[in-house]
């Protein structure tokens, strides 16, 4: 198998109802997926706490990039 779904493994999260309707309303906004946001969003977070870690690089569809978005918090 080839492309990101070559290196995916499958998780299951529960998200509180107001963090999956944010998914969704961002979802009808970018084009993206939910499932590529949520993604995102675990990116995001690793890519702020976690020495060494690279976020994935294919991310289909467009990359949300207004503020308080999903990028990563500043380093400290």
């Amino acid at each position: 198998m080839s492309g990101p779904q070559a290196c995916t493994a499958r998780a299951c999260l529960t998200l509180r109802s107001n963090q999956l309707e944010a998914l969704r309303g961002l979802s009808r906004e970018t084009g993206a997926p939910v499932a590529e946001l949520a993604r995102r969003a675990v990116d995001a977070y690793l890519a702020g706490r976690v020495a060494g870690f690279v976020p994935g690089s294919q991310h289909p569809g467009p990359v949300p990039r207004e503020a308080g978005s999903l990028s990563p918090p500043p380093r400290s």
